[in-house]
């Protein structure tokens, strides 16, 4: 049990400093309106960033280490999940309208933080299944 606190500990802070890193880069990209491979210019997705880092840090400090870790990564899939709809909805308007679209430029740093979620969910899991309904 012990073990598994301090690698979700460890998960967390490797999380935590990921995401971020990755918020503040969309954020100040978004003010500048500038942006880079991966980031785009966009303030209001790199404060859900921020957000979900501060989930990580709070699951970091915390004895109930699993919840944090578990809600964070949850957050972290679902608005990856989302990124990746919104770029498969990009790809198919600009096939419908006939317009030029470039799958690499509308990559976004979300849909690649997607796998490092996947310890979290798994915890999230277990115990959504002790739970009662």
């Amino acid at each position: 049990m012990k073990d598994t606190r301090k690698f979700i500990k460890a998960y967390s802070m490797v999380l935590f400093a990921v995401t971020l890193t990755a918020g503040f880069v969309e954020f100040l990209e978004g003010l500048t309106g500038k942006s880079i491979l991966l980031f785009p210019a966009d303030v209001f997705g790199g404060v859900i960033l921020i957000v979900i880092s501060a989930v990580f840090l709070r699951g970091v400090m915390h004895e109930e280490c699993e919840a944090f870790f578990a809600f964070g990564s949850l957050m972290l899939a679902v608005f990856g999940v989302l990124y990746t709809l919104v770029f498969f909805a990009d790809g198919l308007d600009a096939f419908i309208t006939g317009s030029r679209w470039s799958a690499l430029n509308n990559l976004r740093i979300e849909i690649a933080l997607i796998p490092l979620a996947v310890p979290g969910l798994s915890v999230f899991q277990k115990y959504r299944k002790i739970l009662p309904p």
